[in-house]
């Protein structure tokens, strides 16, 4: 199941998993082991947060650039 997932990602492009605990999780490992790129949920996950932040609180509200390290290392703690 996770070997055919991989297969079906574009040997030059991502397999992205949604999840992101554990940060390498199978379908990760298996993608990089056969040579794809693959990431984690992390990179959505932040993202999501950002753009939720910026409906409640208005687009003009201005986030420091370590916003996005700030919350990858929230969601990656044990």
């Amino acid at each position: 199941a996770v070997a055919d997932a991989v297969h079906a990602c574009a040997t030059d492009g991502w397999c992205i998993d949604l999840q992101y605990k554990p940060t390498d999780t199978p379908f990760v490992q298996a993608a990089r082991a056969a040579g794809r790129n693959a990431v984690n949920g992390t990179h959505m996950l932040v993202a999501q947060a950002i753009a939720t932040f910026r409906l409640w609180y208005g687009d003009d509200v201005r986030l420091d650039g370590g916003i996005v390290p700030e919350l990858t290392a929230l969601v990656e703690a044990p």
